[in-house]
């Protein structure tokens, strides 16, 4: 779906959107394009937006850098509303609303956080590290049903509900290991679940060999 989603923009998609009006150039090749909740309009609404974006301040890194925010939420809040304000259709339809989360919605915005590690943290093997706009130090957990699970039976956090304040919390006890960079430890706790290493139930012939299982409280 990935690949489906960029061979349009072909090798440089950057430069391809400074050249290229997407409603023209786009709309016929995505017109079918189908993943999970993402449809073609939607994409189409994310590549307008990132075309506006980058005709306004020449990068998404410099779309982030020149809002004026106190704190790493507040600035991607600000960040995803640029990108959604260069939208085709007149409104925020549930599809775009699903690819571009906003923190400000109270939402756990996994794909944002994610993406927020990938150019923000690094290179190390995992993340890319592209941006200086952004520190490690600043970075939200990504979280959802299964990474939340496994904060919650290792004391990383006692909230039950899947949202924004759920990633403060766990990034803040994260915190206290590494204040510099504490996503470091989000690709192992979520390799736990990707490798079915944790099963999410007790398991006395399963669990004994989780390195984890001394602090783990299910």
């Amino acid at each position: 779906a990935a690949r489906r989603a960029l061979e349009p923009l072909g090798d440089h998609p950057a430069e391809f959107l400074r050249r290229h009006d997407p409603a023209d150039a786009l709309e016929e090749p995505l017109s079918d394009f189908v993943y999970r909740m993402t449809r073609g309009p939607d994409l189409l609404d994310l590549y307008a937006g990132i075309a506006q974006a980058l005709e306004r301040h020449g990068s998404l890194e410099a779309t982030y850098a020149t809002i004026d925010a106190d704190t790493h939420p507040e600035r991607a809040s600000v960040f995803i509303q640029r990108i959604r304000a260069g939208r085709l259709r007149d409104e925020v339809e549930r599809g775009l609303s699903y690819l571009l989360s906003d923190p400000a919605d109270g939402s756990a915005c996994k794909r944002m956080h994610m993406f927020f590690r990938w150019v923000g943290r690094g290179p190390d093997g995992v993340d890319l590290g592209l941006w200086d706009a952004l520190s490690p130090a600043d970075l939200l957990m990504p979280l959802d049903t299964h990474t939340s699970r496994i904060c919650r039976y290792i004391g990383l956090v006692d909230r039950k509900t899947v949202d924004h304040k759920m990633a403060v919390e766990v990034t803040e006890s994260l915190r206290q290991l590494d204040p510099e960079d504490p996503i470091k430890y989000d690709f192992a706790i979520c390799h736990l679940g990707i490798s079915e290493s944790c099963i999410h139930e007790r398991s006395e012939e399963h669990c004994p060999g989780c390195p984890l299982e001394e602090i783990c409280t299910l």
